[in-house]
């Protein structure tokens, strides 16, 4: 088989890595000199590295923009004090397990009128059966989007615009 219709195969067995766009494979195989064992091993360790990350990882910014907006939330207060909020050594701290417990009410409260109680004892313990059970979360820091898969110094022949170095990763950011 020919290079070409490798890198074909390559391309359409990890399209989805780079957003679905052709254009995209492209410049990372150029980056990599079209090198067909370096191309298998980075595809590889990309794959690798995109199934460990969590849901909240890849989607960081929609679960940033929630938190970060959480206390401009208008939520009615309880006898004039903030129900979810409250200060601790200067900084505004939010009630997580209160907002649980309430929104496991309200929750319980739509599903059944007529026993509001009994479904928000089903849901509390359904939520507690998982979050036992759940199995190990491996967490990355944030900070390990831009780590590098392979040190550039091992491979002579990647060039400066290769996924492995930072005008890469500024490039897929725009």
């Amino acid at each position: 088989m020919d290079n070409e219709k490798i890198i074909r195969f390559l391309q359409d067995k990890y399209i989805d890595l780079f957003d679905d766009s052709e254009a995209k494979f492209t410049l990372f195989c150029r980056s990599l000199n079209n090198d067909i064992k370096m191309l298998k091993l980075q595809l590889k360790l990309l794959r690798k590295q995109r199934e460990n990350e969590t849901y909240v990882f890849r989607n960081f910014e929609f679960w940033k923009l929630i938190l970060e907006n959480f206390p401009k939330t208008n939520f009615p207060k309880n006898d004039g004090r903030h129900r979810y909020f409250y200060k601790k050594n200067g900084r505004m701290c939010f009630r997580f397990k209160f907002f649980v417990s309430d929104m496991l009410e309200a929750k319980a409260m739509l599903d059944c009128p007529g026993n509001p109680r009994s479904r928000y004892s089903m849901l509390k313990s359904e939520l507690l059966k998982y979050l036992q059970s759940e199995k190990k979360r491996n967490i990355q820091p944030i900070s390990e989007k831009s780590v590098k898969l392979v040190d550039d110094k091992k491979n002579p022949n990647t060039r400066s615009e290769s996924l492995l170095s930072n005008r890469w990763d500024s490039w897929m950011k725009s």
